[in-house]
């Protein structure tokens, strides 16, 4: 699963709009996380830290892409986040 459809799936979970989660991130609009949801967007790490402290997420979740158990984490996985964490904010 992609970062976008992540973040959308936890926001649907939550029942939270996209206009509801860009005004509680700081986007002017929906536009901004219709984008991002769908992968026409990447997300400045801040913000992405703002979207997974309003969705209640770890971003180590939202930015692994093998979808780790999110109830039973392992210090490889965390290892293996975190890698990818790095690669993230330095592309």
């Amino acid at each position: 699963m992609t970062i976008g459809e992540k973040i959308k799936h936890r926001r649907l979970e939550l029942e939270i709009s996209q206009e509801e989660l860009a005004q509680r991130v700081g986007y002017c609009g929906k536009s901004s996380i219709s984008q991002i949801e769908s992968n026409r967007a990447q997300v400045p790490i801040d913000r992405l830290e703002r979207i997974a402290d309003v969705l209640d997420i770890s971003v180590l979740i939202l930015l692994d892409t093998n979808d780790i158990d999110s109830t039973h984490v392992d210090m490889d996985d965390i290892q293996k986040a975190a890698e990818k964490i790095n690669l993230y904010l330095n592309s």
